[in-house]
């Protein structure tokens, strides 16, 4: 039999594991409560993170685990410390060193005690409950799913990881997915409506600095006023009993920081006009905080770092076009964790790379990536649309169209990397129209058709049916 850890993130991905149940397949949620209405056999991150990060009603654990690969566990615990800026911890928590550790402790005891088998995940894990209990499963030798949103509509491949090509085989008669938004070579609904937020924000308002205090105002009144207030910020999510005024400090604080932060870019450091007939290198930058940075981008969650090991790898006389992600400044539905990633230092050490030029966020992307030699990126979607331009792309990271033969991934930070890159760009052939044709033909042994953006993205049609497909693929995994 299965002891099965199935995640709780949607209807949808609840629906399949309820389809999934079985005398054969046992399933066991996990994930945060606001998600676990009417669900048996939960494993509740909230009460998790609470009993190790705010010390509410701990208990001792019927399993211990024990380190025996010290470089491993140290990997995944530098994974896990990158995290700890996304959610709120108590000052004289931060220098306690064995709050990975005893998290483990927790996972560990769980699966020992349930006979947990395999897990699947939402997405790559991309906070301390879902880190920590990879790791546990990794060491243990569970069998591990994690479903990875793909640029094509509604669909997922499955991986056993996030830092290698690996993807699980799903259709093997090569199934058609969607060949009609293939075909088209457009853009997803989800990658225009990212796109349109910003239009969608309060910079482009009349009498913007009155909408922006009124704004201000509405939110800190939700916080302190509101007693069932879904519109907690996440870097508070575990705690039940959060401090309002707090809260409501530091979300004034960080909407007036971004506020600082997109005057900064877009009307000091960046420039307003861009010369495309010079020969250069794409970058577009990542949001941070963000799963396709960290953990995805392993090393080069550091975007800077991912820069200046492209400048090294470049002629003089190549430049670097970066250009800011469009929804970096969004203000309406910013969490307070932004606050402490890409302050005004980040954009001066980008400046003061050599050939390294900043671009207004109001410069069209596509221009950029159509008339360059080669887009870069950790592991984003500007990188598939640079393959479908015919442009080579750098990927600092594992994404999922990285077995793209005009796509190179970069893990390390060394002289070989440095010489791949310039091979990549100046010596590689670029492949044509037909074999990008035939990569997506044979792609879709590896999609699985999902609802992947619940309430924003429309629900494909025959959704029960694709649920059904969906947790049948999943068991011929099992």
């Amino acid at each position: 039999m299965n002891n099965i850890l199935f995640p709780t993130n949607s209807k949808f991905i609840k629906d399949v594991g309820n389809l999934i149940n079985s005398k054969k397949n046992k399933i066991y949620f996990f994930g945060h409560p606001k998600n676990s209405k009417n669900l048996n056999e939960f494993y509740n991150s909230e009460d998790i993170i609470e009993k190790i990060f705010y010390k509410v009603n701990k208990k001792k654990n019927q399993y211990k685990f024990n380190i025996n690969d010290r470089k491993k566990f140290k990997f995944y615990q530098n994974i896990f410390n990158n995290f700890s800026k996304r959610i709120y911890i108590k000052k004289n928590l931060h220098k306690k060193k064995n709050l990975f550790l005893e998290m483990c402790n927790y996972h560990y005891d769980f699966i020992k005690k349930n006979k947990i088998s395999h897990v699947v995940y939402w997405a790559t894990p991309h906070f301390h409950f879902g880190i920590s209990l990879f790791y546990i499963s990794e060491i243990l030798g569970l069998k591990q799913y994690i479903l990875h949103e793909t640029d094509i509509e509604n669909t997922f491949i499955v991986r056993k990881n996030w830092f290698s090509l690996h993807r699980y085989l799903i259709n093997k008669n090569h199934t058609k997915v969607l060949s009609k938004y293939l075909s088209k070579n457009q853009n997803s609904r989800k990658s225009k409506i990212i796109r349109s937020l910003r239009y969608n924000d309060l910079y482009d308002k009349n009498f913007f600095l009155l909408n922006f205090i009124y704004f201000v105002i509405k939110k800190i009144a939700r916080i302190l006023f509101i007693k069932n207030n879904n519109d907690k910020d996440g870097y508070f999510i575990y705690l039940k009993n959060h401090p309002r005024f707090l809260e409501a400090y530091l979300r004034t604080k960080m909407l007036f920081t971004k506020l600082i932060r997109n005057y900064f870019y877009n009307y000091f450091i960046s420039e307003k006009k861009v010369n495309l007939d010079i020969k250069y290198v794409y970058f577009a930058l990542h949001v941070e905080p963000e799963r396709t940075v960290s953990p995805e981008g392993g090393i080069f969650h550091d975007q800077i770092r991912a820069i200046k090991l492209l400048r090294k790898s470049l002629p003089n006389n190549i430049k670097i076009y970066i250009k800011e992600h469009p929804n970096e400044f969004w203000l309406r539905d910013a969490c307070i964790d932004t606050l402490y990633f890409k302050g005004l230092k980040f954009y001066k050490q980008l400046k003061n790379i050599k050939n390294v030029t900043l671009l207004n966020n109001n410069i069209n992307p596509d221009l950029l990536i159509k008339n360059s030699i080669c887009t870069a990126t950790i592991t984003g979607t500007s990188g598939w649309e640079g393959i479908k331009m015919q442009k080579k792309t750098i990927a600092f990271g594992f994404p999922w169209y990285a077995d793209h033969k005009n796509c190179l991934c970069i893990s390390k930070d060394d002289r070989n990397s440095i010489n791949k890159i310039n091979n990549f760009i100046f010596k590689r052939k670029i492949k044509d129209k037909t074999y990008t044709k035939n990569y997506i033909k044979n792609y879709n042994q590896y999609l699985v058709e999902a609802e992947t953006w619940e309430n924003v993205v429309k629900t494909p049609k025959n959704i029960d049916h694709i649920k059904k497909l969906f947790a049948s693929k999943l068991v011929k995994l099992f």
